[in-house]
């Protein structure tokens, strides 16, 4: 194991058996901007560290690590991937946050043993169906892209517990989105949801719906019937005053006082709570005050 985390190291040459026995090199927080000569370093490398540096392309030699489980290059400039990424058949853990990837590299759906997947704070506009080969995926990280849509085919993600979403250009889910059951809090926040997507209503482990920053109205009545429902958060939304007085699903709701659905509204132009749901069983209100 060998640790250059944070020595303003701007350069570094790999050479021939370089380091051959190493396991763990952690190079993050310096100043690569490459990395001269292909990397040699270990055939039993498993875990690489390179975020935080100035690179622009992958290093050479990636498809040498047959044995790495972890690679992070977050916080590069890499826009684009190299094919021999898809050889690293035994990654579980793969970092790609906060470059400039534009394209989500089909090589990547290659990578049969990947678990997560971090590629949020990108330019990324598109992800393709063939995310669905990655079935052992149980966290996908796509917070602050430019996505506009979600394949039909990540209902097949069937592992996947933990998805973000936050940050896009979203309006709808895909109807496989249900199958993902394994998924307990969703957020969807600042996107271009009208509404909370019917989809939802066939997932019972969710517990926590994040909807905030998006321009929504009102709460379907379909919600308030999810006993597994526990919090809706909707700040900064369109909801009004006059939905939660007219909303039939909120009249007939009946919740559990002690495992209360909480609401919170703060920063919508809701600023007091209709008399008849201000002591109504089961119900909690945000507003900030």
């Amino acid at each position: 194991e060998i640790s250059f985390f944070n020595n303003k190291i701007d350069r570094l040459i790999c050479g021939k058996d370089c380091l051959p026995h190493l396991e763990y090199v952690d190079l993050s927080n310096n100043y690569l901007v490459e990395i001269d000569g292909r990397i040699d370093f270990s055939a039993k490398m498993k875990s690489l560290y390179l975020s935080n540096n100035r690179l622009t392309n992958c290093p050479l030699g990636l498809d040498c690590l047959s044995e790495l489980r972890i690679l992070d290059l977050s916080n590069n400039y890499i826009s684009k991937l190299p094919k021999s990424i898809s050889n690293l058949k035994h990654l579980e853990k793969l970092y790609l946050s906060g470059n400039k990837l534009i394209e989500f590299d089909l090589e990547l759906t290659k990578l049969v043993s990947l678990e997560a997947l971090f590629l949020e704070d990108n330019d990324l506009e598109f992800i393709p169906e063939e995310i669905s080969d990655l079935q052992n995926l149980k966290a996908v990280y796509l917070n602050n892209n430019r996505l506009k849509s979600l394949p039909e085919k990540i209902g097949k993600l069937k592992n996947a517990s933990a998805l973000t979403l936050d940050d896009n250009e979203l309006d709808k889910l895909p109807e496989s989105f249900k199958a993902l059951n394994n998924l307990l809090h969703i957020n969807c926040s600042n996107n271009r949801f009208k509404e909370i997507p019917k989809c939802l209503r066939k997932m019972k482990n969710v517990g926590y719906l994040d909807f905030s920053g998006n321009p929504i109205k009102e709460i379907p009545d379909w919600v308030f019937k999810q006993d597994n429902i526990l919090s809706i958060n909707l700040q900064e939304t369109y909801v009004t005053e006059a939905f939660l007085t007219s909303s039939l699903g909120l009249k007939n709701f009946k919740g559990n006082p002690e495992v209360p659905l909480r609401i919170d509204l703060l920063g919508t132009s809701v600023r007091k709570i209709p008399k008849y749901l201000r002591n109504k069983a089961g119900l909690e209100f945000n507003l900030g005050d």
